[in-house]
């Protein structure tokens, strides 16, 4: 098969258990999980009592804990299908607010242009504002005669689309259209090919785009670390993990409290 045009291809990848991975329990997606169901009980166990409260400590785990490149050859194929001029974004559940440490943790596992070694790979290839040829939104995502599709907040940046968790299909295709892509003939993407690990986001890609003429979606089940989205199905180990998990954060917190005491 030989690519044509290949500016009109978009590579759409997923961050978390997609191209990088929480190598433990803690902080991963399977803890988050586990965590967002905890919230309307009153468990010992659960890190906060509210959503907010999740978010701010998953963000904690995040600037402490090191991630991993799910493969380590990730950034030769990624620079590979930049080099030939294919557009690619990262398309995330994470929040606006892991932005810094998002993209810290990209630059740290090398997802970088050849010969860039400061510099975020997506911040090249990810697809420019057509007044500002620039891979950013200066706002949220509106969308629909300037209705509000989306509850929380919503940023992209540096050629990483932010969702805290909402429809994927509706905010890749709501930034396509604040971008200026879907009515100008000249910047529409003929192909995206989008990768993730879960597959209700694949759905939601389908949903969205199987409706809109002369865009070829591709869509990639992504299962390599499928056992760290959820917890162990034999109870003794899931327990075992969760418990484990508990203990690490109340030393983690206690540290810092204890730093904080120490700094005053």
């Amino acid at each position: 098969m030989v690519l044509k045009k290949l500016n009109t291809y978009l590579i759409v990848l997923d961050d978390d258990n997609t191209l990088t991975t929480m190598p433990q329990f803690l902080g991963g997606v399977a803890w988050f999980n586990w965590q967002r169901s905890l919230l309307e009980s009153k468990s010992p166990e659960q890190v906060s009592h509210d959503f907010s409260g999740l978010l701010h400590a998953q963000h904690l785990l995040y600037m402490l804990k090191k991630m991993d490149l799910t493969d380590p050859n990730i950034p030769v194929v990624l620079n590979h299908y930049a080099n030939i001029g294919i557009h690619i974004i990262v398309n995330t559940a994470r929040s606006p607010n892991y932005a810094d440490v998002t993209e810290h943790q990209l630059l740290r596992n090398g997802i970088t242009p050849n010969g860039k070694p400061n510099t975020l790979l997506f911040k090249q290839t990810g697809i420019k504002n057509s007044a500002t040829q620039s891979p950013n939104l200066d706002k949220s995502l509106i969308c629909g005669q300037g209705k509000i599709l989306f509850r929380h907040p919503t940023a992209y940046r540096n050629g990483i689309l932010y969702l805290s968790g909402q429809n994927k299909g509706l905010g890749l295709e709501c930034l396509q259209k604040q971008l200026g892509y879907t009515n100008n003939k000249q910047r529409q993407f003929t192909y995206i090919i989008f990768m993730d690990d879960t597959t209700k986001m694949l759905g939601d890609l389908h949903i969205t785009y199987h409706k809109i003429p002369g865009i070829h979606l591709i869509t990639i089940h992504f299962t390599k670390y499928d056992n760290r989205d959820h917890l162990p199905l034999n109870p003794i180990q899931a327990i075992r993990l969760e418990k484990q998990a508990t203990l690490q954060y109340k030393r983690i917190t206690t540290s810092i409290q204890r730093n904080e005491l120490l700094a005053d």
